[in-house]
């Protein structure tokens, strides 16, 4: 049954499915692509082959990429906790931890 509905979804949920099956075995595939096409419902198909692409393109596992984005959260200096409210935050470089891990890529 899952190969005739991976067949009718066309790209890129058949390279999706191959992909799948082959890192982690049709059991584990069968529960991913249940989440896939849960958010075909959810988000409809166009907005789901367009995560499905850019999670590939960027290397993004695919149950992130089907995640709405979560907003940003700016907290007021007075909802802050007092022993925060002097620490300034600056943004890394995701290169840097890389580099902690030796270079992985």
């Amino acid at each position: 049954m899952a190969t005739e509905l991976v067949r009718d979804l066309g790209s890129p949920f058949r390279e999706l499915w191959q992909e799948l099956v082959e890192q982690d075995g049709p059991r584990y595939a069968c529960r991913i692509f249940a989440k896939v096409l849960e958010a075909v419902v959810e988000l409809g198909r166009a907005v789901v082959v367009q995560r499905l692409h850019a999670a590939k393109a960027e290397r993004v596992p695919v149950l992130l990429a089907l995640r709405p984005p979560t907003p940003a959260r700016n907290l007021s200096i007075p909802e802050m906790p007092v022993v925060l409210q002097d620490i300034e935050v600056i943004a890394s470089d995701v290169k840097q931890y890389d580099a902690l891990l030796g270079g992985a890529a």
